[in-house]
């Protein structure tokens, strides 16, 4: 357990996550890359929210949600779909929580961090002034960053004896372009593989996709470990973003009830929420 009010550091959680199994070797060797750059992980460390040694509920959850920020989100007129779509999310959890706290973790995936493991009550919204969408498409890179900080958050949380589960949401209307680090899907597979055959801290990913006519989200979200009964796509109207928020919206509500909830909506996927 860390002292009181400190916040461990990235590297310590992620080393406590292989010894403790939640990483294999294999998952461990493939964050490394998503660590290395030093001013990343000062920007990772600076951004863990709430330490856990301030918590006293006995359970929590981690809503962790990236958010595509490039350009084509903007070409095609989906900047407030997107934005509506996040906080509809937000705004459904919120209304439906019962015991514990849900802690919100907002990244662009550009590397702007929106929330940082807050309080879902003092969650920033997206809006006009907050998102714009002008970046690229490092989807890779930045899924593999976000798992770290996943990973670190659940396990300060679990080292004090808090039920953890965590919810990822990777919303993004195109295929990788720009990742440094990662530039297959396939080096993101031994992380996701890990994160969601545990147990406790328990987690449930879910790929969305926005069609844009020549992507195949199911492969590119399958290749990076993604269960395909948490993958969908999504036409690209504002009207069909805005339903494919309510099915993430409502599988979420779902698995956030209680623990065995959580178990059962990750077994189940998205299958029940679809139109």
């Amino acid at each position: 357990m860390s002292q009181q009010g400190q916040t461990p550091t990235i590297e310590q959680m992620l080393a406590l996550a292989k010894d403790e199994s939640l990483l294999s070797q294999a998952g461990f060797s493939a964050l490394a890359a998503a660590v290395q750059n030093h001013q990343i992980t000062v920007n990772m460390n600076q951004n863990m929210g709430v330490p856990a040694t301030s918590y006293t509920a006995k359970r929590v959850l981690f809503l962790v949600m990236m958010v595509d920020d490039s350009g084509s989100i903007r070409a095609a007129d989906n900047e407030q779909p997107v934005r509506e779509a996040h906080n509809l999310i937000l705004d459904e959890l919120e209304k439906s929580k019962e015991g514990g706290e849900i802690l919100v973790f907002t990244r662009y995936l550009n590397g702007t961090i929106l929330n940082a493991f807050v309080p879902i009550e003092q969650a920033e919204r997206l809006n006009a002034s907050n998102y714009n969408a002008d970046g690229g498409t490092p989807l890779y890179d930045t899924q593999a960053e976000i798992l770290a900080m996943a990973v670190a958050k659940a396990m300060e949380f679990s080292a004090e004896i808090v039920k953890v589960q965590v919810i990822m949401i990777a919303l993004t209307d195109g295929k990788d372009e720009g990742s440094r680090n990662y530039t297959r899907p396939e080096q993101i597979k031994p992380i996701m593989s890990d994160v969601l055959s545990s147990e406790d801290p328990a987690f449930i990913a879910l790929g969305w996709g926005i069609n844009n006519g020549d992507t195949d989200f199911k492969e590119i979200f399958t290749k990076m470990g993604y269960n395909p009964s948490w993958v969908m796509t999504t036409g690209a109207t504002g009207s069909e973003i805005r339903r494919g928020a309510r099915v993430a919206s409502r599988s979420a509500v779902l698995a956030s009830k209680t623990a065995a909830n959580f178990s059962t909506a990750a077994k189940a996927g998205l299958g029940g929420f679809l139109p």
